[in-house]
């Protein structure tokens, strides 16, 4: 190894195989270990590798069996050993297990496997990775995989026993339902539970999602009462999958699935939220963020900015600034929609000027400034005949060149319309003056 800095000669360095692996293994995976200072800009390396016929290397680093960004490499090498046919030894299936950890994935795919498998085996090293290398597979989407292919790849597993026969029968379902095959994959499932297939939690859920995501959500939620009458108990991936599915039920089962126990993420959570406000009862769906907050559930911005929109609507302005300033307390950062919100609130109310000082707490904090924040208030200043302000704000926007980002939102007065109106007031004005001057001479 050499330095391009120094002064032209080389130092030269040697390692030393200190264990090598049994001629009768059929797969070795290498890593170099480095200690110490480690490689610098500069520096460069020379080496010899003697591949033998029919064989194939893999050169990685310490790096790989780090918490990086680069944990996807080590997989990528574990499925071409898979695919290769390379199966692994144990010392492969720590090094797995031990990146499964540094992710963080470990809990999930025993989850996943105690909702396929009752917890009634026991869950090997080899199941737990390969378990989660199908599933890597499958949510990859890869337009160069195909349904054959990954079945093919799980029967194989099933004759080397990596994998458990329920897991992978599980899996084959799972598969045909993320290709899209659903009515293929259900008449499959139809005919293996006929043959003395045991049907399990994950499978259900997987079902359950395919036909929301295909807009058949009574049969999915059928599936879920079916679930519980085999006394396969429901996990919150079930649920969430219902309540995505934006139905009628949604507020329903995203009750049950709070009863239960589970605390759903924003995104499920906000379904709900945007539901119940479209509904006109903001106030249950402000009563479910208390309860979900003491379970450790945490807002974000775009659940604040829909209960505020439903309060809007009901010109409660108080608790729309309630909402805002829980906001501060909890540090969420309000976002674009929250301050149009609050602007509007304000303006509809009268509080033009109160309004107006929300403006520049967006300019403070950098928030992207709208249109829709002008025109609320300008509209605002208009009815409240503040024609002066009015003009001043439509030329500042005017020198912003800003367009309107924001949704949609009803009783809005476009810039035209408002510099016509304040075109007319104007003029309306000088026609009063040049009367009362008229008078008075």
């Amino acid at each position: 190894m050499g330095n391009d800095e120094g002064s032209g000669e080389e130092e030269m360095g040697s390692v030393v195989v200190e264990k090598v692996g049994s001629s009768k293994t059929d797969a070795v995976w290498v890593y170099a270990l480095n200690y110490g200072g480690g490689i610098v800009s500069g520096d460069h390396i020379s080496c010899k590798f003697c591949v033998g016929d029919s064989c194939t290397m893999v050169l990685t680093t310490q790096g790989s069996t780090k918490r990086s960004e680069k944990c996807f490499l080590v997989w990528e090498v574990y499925e071409f050993m898979i695919r290769r046919r390379i199966y692994p030894n144990l010392t492969s299936l720590r090094i797995m297990v031990d990146v499964l950890c540094k992710e963080g994935e470990l809990q999930k795919i025993v989850d996943t496997l105690d909702r396929i498998m009752r917890r009634s085996t026991f869950r090997s090293p080899s199941m737990i990775v390969n378990c989660s290398l199908m599933l890597r597979i499958l949510e990859r989407g890869r337009v160069a995989e195909s349904e054959s292919d990954v079945v093919v790849l799980l029967k194989r597993m099933l004759q080397k026993n990596l994998l458990h026969e329920n897991v992978v029968w599980s899996l084959v379902l799972h598969a045909k339902v993320a290709f899209g095959d659903l009515d293929s994959a259900w008449g499959l499932y139809g005919e293996m539970v006929r043959r003395g297939f045991e049907p399990n939690a994950f499978v259900y859920t997987s079902f359950v999602g395919a036909f929301c995501r295909d807009g058949r959500v009574g049969e999915a939620i059928s599936l879920v009462r079916e679930m519980e009458g085999k006394e396969l108990r429901p996990y919150g991936e079930t649920y969430e999958h219902v309540v995505a599915a934006d139905s009628e039920e949604c507020v329903r089962v995203f009750d049950e699935m709070v009863r239960v126990g589970f605390v759903p993420g924003c995104v499920v959570f906000n379904k709900v939220v945007e539901r119940l406000c479209e509904k006109g009862e903001v106030e249950k769906a402000n009563g479910m963020l208390s309860v979900l907050m003491d379970k450790g559930f945490s807002p974000d911005d775009v659940t604040y900015s829909l209960l505020m929109q439903g309060y809007t609507r009901k010109e409660e302005v108080q608790e729309v600034l309630k909402l805002y300033y829980e906001m501060e307390y909890k540090r969420v950062n309000p976002g674009l929609s929250v301050f149009v919100t609050v602007v509007r609130c304000l303006c509809r109310c009268g509080k033009v000027e109160e309004a107006e000082r929300y403006l520049r707490v967006m300019r403070e904090r950098v928030v992207a400034l709208d249109a829709c924040v002008y025109e609320e208030l300008i509209d605002g200043y208009i009815k409240k005949g503040d024609t002066a302000r009015a003009l001043y704000l439509q030329e500042e926007l005017a020198s912003l060149e800003l367009i309107s980002v924001a949704l949609d939102h009803p009783n809005i007065i476009s810039l035209n319309q408002n510099a016509s109106l304040i075109l007319r007031v104007q003029q309306g004005q000088c026609a009063v003056e040049e009367a009362q001057k008229s008078a008075a001479q």
